[in-house]
């Protein structure tokens, strides 16, 4: 198997399969909507350096999305309660339902692609995502491959 032939095919492949069929919405970035995900996955407020964290980006990154996001009025930026020296980042009503409605719609596009793939296709390609997901996340624990 050519595994960077096939790594190719995925890669252009991806944008096409899971971009929901253009039901993006175009004023939210894919990395606001992580960001509001986690915001909403977890307890609805965390410091930004936090954020930069959990994503591997840099502060200067977040604080741009997080300005992006305030103006949209789908977060807040406030003093944090334990240390007012410091900000805390909170989603707000109207990012928490973009959040969900986002979700429903991917949950709804995933719920197609599968059905186009008929029964025992779709098995297989959760059962190959999982395996995906386990190698990324043991990945995660161990140093990168020496040839990166």
């Amino acid at each position: 198997m050519d595994y960077e032939e096939a790594a190719a095919q995925i890669i252009g492949h991806s944008p096409v399969v899971f971009r929901g069929h253009g039901r993006r919405q175009r004023d939210v970035s894919t990395g606001e909507y992580a960001v509001l995900g986690y915001l909403d996955d977890n307890g609805d407020t965390a410091a930004p350096g936090e954020i930069a964290e959990q994503f591997m980006l840099t502060s200067a990154r977040i604080a741009s999305m997080v300005n992006g996001l305030e103006a949209k009025g789908f977060v807040t930026r406030s003093a944090d309660p334990n240390d007012g020296r410091k900000k805390v980042v909170t989603i707000t009503e109207r990012g928490r339902s973009a959040t969900r409605e986002k979700r429903r719609l991917a949950r709804e596009d995933m719920t197609w692609f599968l059905r186009q793939l008929g029964e025992d296709d779709a098995r297989e390609y959760v059962r190959l995502d999982a395996r995906a997901y386990e190698i990324y996340l043991a990945s995660q624990q161990e140093a990168p491959p020496a040839d990166r």
